[in-house]
């Protein structure tokens, strides 16, 4: 009778987007729902992406975001971002809004401590090997493509696609970004065969030449994610679910006890996690809310923040959209 209550209840409250085909899967999402409707599991660490996530499209931190983040740190949780980014192209409002003991950064190829020092006991950088930084090198200039190198936590690039990348974003949100992370130099090329390759960057010319580009990667055991032309190329261990279940593992944090919260194809390996408590934004793309357990606001409308309050400062999530029970 419970069970029939329940379920009941839940089609009421959520948008359920899967059918039940096997008992064994209907019994563990009634599991995780009991789970959080009767505040079974304490979130101790947020893990938040930025950029369209906890940042708005201006690229700000809300007061709704500082205000719900001070409550939680109050609580004792751990906030923490988990960004595509560099670590210093993060914006300094998320520093002082989520005061964070530990970052991810490079989409999980980089984990640090709040300033950026490697952290003892963790593998704090996961790079290229020197056989794959070779081929995607390699590749860049027999296809005449344009290339980011970042190591050291910038981005190195030819003088030439620097000052096109300056140009092409002056005056918008993110020109401080580009200006404070982008470096240039003379040979791109032996500057690669010289350093380490936390990630490289190849900028296709057009659809028709991402999709050789991507053909040619294929070849290769390594993350390729794409956004438009622009193709980001990372280790195959370096991803921001293995940078959060390394800071959790170091905290003893369970799993099931992290709420993680994105938006974009990137944020893929943590939403997909078993056992943690996975939130799309409501401007994620489809297939990222397909990940996801549960969709939250826009960025634009706090969602990350909205998130937060739910899952983390003891509101029970009633006004959710339930997406995923079981996988």
């Amino acid at each position: 009778e419970f069970r029939r209550v329940l379920f009941r209840s839940l089609e009421n409250s959520f948008i359920v987007k899967k059918y039940y085909a096997l008992n064994k899967k209907l019994q563990q999402a009634y599991l995780f729902i009991i789970m959080i409707f009767m505040n079974k599991t304490e979130i101790k660490l947020v893990a938040l992406d930025l950029d369209d996530t906890l940042l708005n499209r201006k690229k700000e931190v809300s007061e709704k975001a500082f205000e719900v983040a001070q409550k939680a740190r109050e609580k004792g949780i751990e906030l923490m971002p988990v960004t595509g980014r560099p670590f210093y192209g993060i914006p300094e409002p998320v520093f002082r809004a989520l005061k964070p003991r530990f970052v991810v950064s490079m989409n999980g190829a980089v984990v640090t401590d709040g300033f950026g020092k490697a952290i003892d006991g963790v593998q704090c950088e996961v790079t290229l090997e020197e056989k794959d930084k070779d081929f995607v090198m390699e590749l860049a200039r027999q296809t005449q493509t344009a290339v980011e190198f970042f190591t050291g936590n910038y981005s190195y690039e030819t003088e030439e696609v620097c000052k096109d990348r300056m140009e092409t974003f002056k005056g918008t949100v993110l020109e401080e970004y580009i200006n404070t992370t982008r470096r240039s130099v003379k040979d791109i090329y032996s500057f690669a065969k010289e350093n380490s390759a936390q990630e490289i960057a190849l900028m296709a010319k057009d659809e028709k030449d991402k999709e050789s580009l991507m053909q040619s990667l294929a070849l290769l055991n390594l993350k390729v994610i794409p956004y438009g032309n622009y193709i980001e190329v990372t280790a195959f261990g370096a991803d921001k679910g293995q940078g959060i279940l390394k800071i959790a593992g170091l905290m003893g944090i369970r799993k099931e006890q992290v709420l993680v919260i994105g938006d974009s194809e990137n944020d893929l390996p943590m939403l997909s996690l078993d056992g943690v408590v996975s939130v799309a934004m409501g401007n994620a793309c489809p297939k990222v809310k397909k990940a996801a357990r549960f969709a939250t606001k826009d960025c634009d409308k706090d969602g990350a923040a909205y998130a937060i309050q739910k899952f983390a400062l003891g509101e029970k999530p009633y006004l959710f959209k339930l997406l995923n029970l079981v996988r």
